[in-house]
C-alpha cells in the first residue's frame, strides 16, 4: 500500500522502518515529489499518539521544468541576408531531453524560458 511505495514500509521484514524523523524517512516513488511538511501531516482523524501522513507524494507533472526558446529581434550588420537566415531558422515548440531546441544563425539573439512545473510549495 502507500507506506510501501513511500519506502516507510519494508514488505520483506514486514515492519516499518524505524526514524526518529518520519519526514525524512519518506521515499516517494518515481515521478512523485515529497510534499512540504505542513502537507504531508494531518491532525484531524489522527488517534493520540499516533503521526498521520494524508498526503506525502504528490504526482509530478511530465515533464517536471519545460525549456523554450524564441528568436529576438537581432541588429545584424549591413551585407547579411535576413530572409536567408529566417528561413534557416527553426525552432522547436518545446525542448526535449538531449534534443534539439533552435536552428540559429550565430549572432542571433534568442530568449530561454525555463517553467518548473513543481513550483516552490511542492519543494522539499
Amino acid at each position: 500500500g502507500m507506506l510501501e511505495s513511500i519506502g516507510y514500509y519494508d514488505p520483506e521484514q514486514r515492519k516499518c522502518l524505524r526514524s526518529g524523523d518520519v519526514y525524512a524517512a519518506i521515499k516517494c516513488p518515481a515521478g512523485y515529489v515529497k510534499q512540504s511538511e505542513g502537507k504531508v501531516f494531518c491532525e484531524s482523524d489522527c488517534k493520540d499518539g499516533y503521526t498521520c501522513l494524508c498526503q506525502p507524494c504528490s504526482k509530478l507533472e511530465d515533464p517536471a521544468l519545460v525549456l523554450k526558446a524564441e528568436a529576438l529581434s537581432t541588429p545584424w550588420l549591413g551585407g547579411i541576408d535576413v530572409p536567408l537566415l529566417e528561413a534557416q531558422t527553426a525552432f522547436e515548440l518545446s525542448c526535449a531531453r538531449m534534443g534539439r531546441c533552435a536552428e540559429v544563425a550565430s549572432g542571433q539573439r534568442i530568449r530561454w524560458t525555463l517553467l518548473d512545473q513543481i513550483g516552490l510549495a511542492n519543494r522539499i
